[in-house]
Formats: C-alpha cells, sequence, structure tokens
C-alpha cells in the first residue's frame, strides 16, 4: 500500500523498515512475556529449571515455534480457535 501511494522506490525501503521493526517488535514481546511467565513461576515457587536466563531463552523459544506455527497453519484456524 505505501508502495502504490509513495512509489516503489521510496515506498519498498519504507517497507522493508516496516517489516524490520515488526520482527524486533516481535522479539521484544517474546522476551516480556517469558519474564512475566517467570516470575509468575516464582511467585508459585518453581525454580528456574537450567539457570533464569536460559529458562527465558527456553520458554521464548518455544514461544516462537508456537507463534510460528499458528501463522504458517493460517488465520482461518485461529479464527476458528479464538471463536470456540
Amino acid at each position: 500500500m505505501i508502495s502504490r501511494s509513495l512509489g516503489p522506490e521510496f515506498g519498498g525501503s519504507i517497507g522493508l523498515i516496516f517489516s524490520l521493526a515488526n520482527a524486533v517488535a516481535c522479539a521484544m514481546y517474546v522476551v516480556g512475556f517469558c519474564e512475566s511467565f517467570q516470575d509468575l513461576l516464582f511467585s508459585f515457587g518453581v525454580q528456574p529449571i537450567v539457570g533464569e536466563i536460559h529458562d527465558i531463552r527456553i520458554v521464548g523459544v518455544v514461544a516462537i515455534v508456537l507463534l510460528t506455527v499458528i501463522v504458517v497453519v493460517g488465520m482461518e484456524w485461529e479464527a476458528k480457535v479464538t471463536l470456540n
């Protein structure tokens, strides 16, 4: 949409920056989720398995893989799961 209104050169460069910004934002959201999840586990008395930083990495990898599976399967399946 941006490249159609601004031209392919300018819109393409903005689109590239926008996609990189979305990738960084997704990574930061996952790190925030993992830290909150770790605090939640600590409040229930669960101790770190490997170490605090490694537990964040493990939960982060699992979260990213789960999100990737949801994206690959498609929005139709996600909409069905969300509505039920």
